[in-house]
């Protein structure tokens, strides 16, 4: 049943502290008789008796029967939204609440999607008023949401009722994760609301193409609805976020040095003052005479002193390290050799020519040129056939066959 709308609201305007105090106990159902006494509460002289305004606000459907529980009646939600919207008291919108609205986008976006493939237009016309719709409850919940938080930010930047630190800190965290945190994790570029309306622009566009959904101007709002609940949305939060960090530094502060002086005013009354404050800190010794040394002190260090003479410091010699190490001499000397055998290949009798070249390096420096050059990837090395030979060095005798060396095959 239709309602008049001046009826309404000239009901409304003549009962507005009625509709204020049924808007804020709108919690629950309510008792026929409490509502009467709401009635009589904020009715005057010049109203109607309390009887005919309840019959008013059941015909005019401000409060609606519970079927489950007679003689009860709720205030009709509508009617509470309109009070909250006018009085800027609009309640916060749970990320719940909008994520199940942005599921509903996208299980209409797969109905969209059948509808388009089936070029079935009733449905396609259904769907895409359905889409309108949600769109709208999403613009909606993000409002009301952002004006929630700008007054209860305003409350309590302004409020003059005491309440401490900590439950100050309390409700700032609550705004933040109840709210705030979650519902940037839905809207945010990447987010799945994102991408639910990505695929809704792809779908009304794509039945825009088709020609499946004639009515251009419905597709062409809900695009541009789409593109305004997005910038909407990202304005909203990333204002009240901007509001409250500030607030949540600020107080996290604060909390952090009141919980400090709790703890030190505890101390203080376990330990007592004596020993109150000492704990944290660093303890620092120095040496305070007050007498004369006696003289016994006096010969004990005359004593140290005579039998036991500081050492002279230690004198460094600048001068040790000018000559070569050995090590390092040999080890530029037989990174030469390649290049110097590579100039005179083939040789026939490698170690012939080590002794002959080298002939005042010992032993074991010959050994380590001789294998050098053998395993040397530049060179290929073989024994040849003839007879053993012997090849002196300064401080011994090598038996051995002669080897030839020649260039490595490229």
């Amino acid at each position: 049943m239709r309602i008049p709308l001046i009826e309404f609201f000239r009901f409304c305007s003549r009962h507005t502290a009625l509709l204020r105090e049924l808007a804020e106990q709108s919690g629950g159902d309510l008792p026929e008789s409490q509502i009467l006494e709401l009635v009589r509460h904020c009715a005057d002289e010049s109203d109607e008796q309390p009887e005919t305004v309840l019959k008013k606000l059941k015909d005019l459907r401000v409060i609606e029967p519970v079927e489950a529980d007679p003689g009860f009646y709720v205030v009709a939600g509508p009617v509470v939204h309109v009070i909250r919207y006018l009085l800027y008291e609009a309640k916060a919108a749970t990320s719940d609440s909008v994520l199940g609205h942005v599921n509903s986008l996208e299980d209409r976006c797969k109905r969209l999607n059948s509808a388009l493939e089936a070029e079935n237009v009733t449905e396609v016309e259904l769907i895409v008023g359905d889409i309108n719709q949600i769109l709208r409850r999403i613009y909606d919940d993000v409002a009301a949401t952002h004006a929630s938080i700008l007054a209860a930010i305003a409350e309590f930047k302004t409020g003059r009722r005491s309440i401490s630190v900590r439950e100050k800190f309390q409700r700032i965290v609550y705004w933040m994760e109840a709210f705030v945190l979650p519902m940037v994790d839905i809207i945010k570029v990447d987010g799945v609301m994102e991408e639910a309306f990505a695929e809704t622009e792809r779908l009304l566009r794509l039945a825009s193409d088709q020609s499946v959904f004639n009515d251009l101007g419905a597709i062409e709002r809900n695009l541009r609805f789409i593109r305004l609940v997005r910038k909407h949305a990202l304005r909203v939060f990333d204002e009240c976020r901007r509001e409250i960090q500030p607030l949540y530094q600020a107080l996290a502060r604060s909390t952090n040095i009141a919980a400090g002086a709790a703890l030190a005013l505890e101390r203080l009354r376990r330990d007592g003052a004596q020993h109150w404050g000492s704990e944290p800190l660093v303890p620092v010794f120095f040496f305070r005479q007050q007498y004369a040394v006696t003289d016994s002190a006096i010969k004990s260090v005359l004593e140290r002193i005579i039998h036991q003479p500081p050492e002279l410091p230690p004198v460094v010699n600048f001068n040790e390290g000018t000559q070569e190490p050995a090590g390092m001499r040999q080890r530029r000397w037989l990174d030469s050799l390649p290049d110097r055998v590579a100039a005179e290949l083939p040789i026939e009798d490698l170690l012939g020519w080590l002794t002959k070249n080298y002939g005042e390096s010992s032993t074991s420096e010959i050994l380590a040129g001789f294998s050098t050059l053998v395993f040397h990837e530049r060179f290929r090395s073989q024994f040849a056939n003839g007879p053993i030979r012997d090849y002196e060095t300064p401080d011994h005798v090598l038996r051995a066959r002669p080897v030839h060396v020649e260039p490595a095959e490229k």
